[in-house]
C-alpha cells in the first residue's frame, strides 16, 4: 500500500512539474515575442525619424542644386525641371530594383529577428568556402 501512495505522490508531483514547465515555457515564449516586437518597433521608429531627416536634407539639397543650375541652364524653371527629372529617374530606378534594394533586405532582417536563422546565402557561401579550404581566399 505504501508504494501505491508513494507512486501517486510521485505522479502528482510529475504532473505539477510538467504543468509548471509548460507555464514557464509559455512565459518564455511571450517574453521572446515581446522583445522581438520591441526590437522591430524600435527600428521602425528610428527608420521613420531618419527618413524624415533625410527627406528634409534632400529637399534642401535639391533647392541648392536648382540654384546652382540656374546660371548654367539659363533659368529657374529649367533648373527645376532638370532636378524634377533627376527625381523621376531616381524613382524609376527604385521601382525597377525594388526587390533587391527594399524587399529582400527587409525580409532577411525580419526572418533573422523572428526565426533566428542565418540567411541561406551566407550558409552556402561558408560551406562552399569550407569545402575547398579557402575561407580567406577572396578577401583582397
Amino acid at each position: 500500500m505504501f508504494s501505491n501512495d508513494h507512486n501517486v505522490e510521485i505522479i502528482a508531483r510529475l504532473i505539477s512539474n510538467l504543468k509548471r514547465y509548460g507555464e514557464l515555457r509559455l512565459k518564455g515564449m511571450q517574453l521572446d515575442v515581446v522583445s522581438k516586437l520591441a526590437l522591430v518597433l524600435t527600428l521602425l521608429v528610428v527608420a521613420v525619424v531618419l527618413i524624415g531627416v533625410a527627406s528634409i536634407v534632400v529637399l534642401l539639397l535639391s533647392f541648392a542644386l536648382v540654384f546652382a543650375l540656374v546660371p548654367i541652364v539659363g533659368g529657374a524653371v529649367v533648373a527645376c525641371c532638370v532636378v524634377a527629372c533627376l527625381f523621376i529617374l531616381l524613382g524609376v530606378l527604385l521601382v525597377a530594383f525594388r526587390k533587391s534594394l527594399l524587399i529582400n533586405p527587409i525580409a532577411r532582417f525580419l526572418s533573422s529577428v523572428f526565426i533566428g536563422d542565418a540567411p541561406e546565402d551566407e550558409e552556402q557561401d561558408e560551406s562552399s568556402n569550407a569545402k575547398d579550404g579557402s575561407i580567406y581566399q577572396n578577401n583582397f
